[in-house]
């Protein structure tokens, strides 16, 4: 028989989880390259991130410069999450040409990836001053100003990205987060529609558009989206774990089970997962995967303290004791 306490217990924990991934769903993802595909370009687009930092280094060397290549370079050092190197770089180029728009871009991206939303927008600020042409800048200064909590400039600036660029799904599928945030459900899901429309292949406006779905009740449209995220990307860690929340909603627990263990699978370190699998074992009554899992999860944790944490000590514990286990 299903504990209601407990199935309610991993609901919460998933949604909780679910909602931390709409929090972060503006967390920008893209640099801004030079215009022009040049060998290095083509390089880091192969991922070929060595080489690529060997051609423009050779190029810097005949013209330490060159805005294109300190730019070029920076980006690739974004790629490998050398943040020092990129800072470098982009300094050196705004030295130079400190109003150019792709110096300015990189440098907001920056601090966007270390939370300075304002100077972020400052930047982007300035950038757009110089050059309103670039979608880009609106793009990255939107979420930026959605880290800020300032919903409806955000619109703004996705509004106007879109209208520069409508062929680039991330300003749709974030766009449709905001008008969530803001409470206006018809116009997010118009969004997220647009958004895999406009990019069949963007796994992330499935994963999007599937969360609104089971937010809505609505399950097996839910579970066609995170399907059809999943065939694109079988590494989408939150479609697995997304939708393991539907399953277990619907007290699907094996199926749940299946995808958490995918999800374990692609991200050990993730220990929302496993909480949320050991106490799906309990309600399957697999006491000794529960006790498995909730073992290795506090092994990964060592003497890290959380309330998750401590929760799952404690429920290890009982269950060791109960069925005569030992640690």
């Amino acid at each position: 028989m299903i504990a209601i306490s407990s199935l309610r217990s991993i609901l919460m924990l998933l949604l909780t989880c679910m909602a931390s991934a709409v929090l972060v769903s503006c967390e920008v993802k893209v640099k801004y390259s030079p215009a022009a595909v040049s060998k290095g370009e083509i390089q880091r687009r192969q991922g070929k991130y060595l080489a690529a930092l060997k051609t423009y280094s050779m190029a810097l060397s005949k013209d330490s410069t060159s805005i294109e290549d300190l730019v070029g370079r920076s980006v690739v050092y974004l790629d490998l999450g050398m943040l020092d190197s990129a800072i470098i770089d982009l300094e050196t180029a705004a030295r130079h040409d400190p109003d150019n728009s792709l110096v300015r871009y990189n440098r907001a991206y920056i601090a966007f990836r270390l939370e300075d939303f304002e100077s972020a927008v400052r930047e982007l600020d300035q950038a757009i001053a110089n050059d309103s042409g670039y979608a880009m800048s609106y793009y990255l200064r939107a979420a930026s100003k959605f880290g800020l909590g300032e919903l409806d400039a955000a619109i703004e600036d996705y509004d106007r990205a879109i209208e520069l660029d409508p062929s680039f799904p991330h300003s749709w599928r974030e766009r449709g987060v905001v008008y969530a945030r803001l409470g206006d459900s018809a116009q997010a899901l118009a969004d997220y529609n647009r958004c895999v429309e406009v990019d069949p292949e963007f796994y992330l406006g499935y994963l999007e558009r599937g969360d609104y779905h089971a937010k809505t009740g609505c399950t097996w449209l839910a579970f066609a989206d995170y399907a059809r995220a999943i065939e694109i990307d079988s590494t989408a860690i939150m479609a697995y774990v997304n939708r393991s929340t539907v399953h277990i909603y619907l007290l699907q627990f094996d199926q749940a089970i299946k995808d958490l263990v995918r999800a374990r699978e692609l991200a050990p370190d993730f220990h929302i997962t496993q909480v949320s699998l050991a106490k799906c074992y309990e309600e399957v009554s697999d006491t000794a995967a529960a006790i498995d899992t909730y073992r290795d999860l506090l092994d990964w944790a060592g003497d890290r303290r959380n309330d998750i944490l401590d929760t799952s000590r404690a429920r290890m514990d009982r269950l060791v004791a109960a069925f005569g286990s030992k640690r």
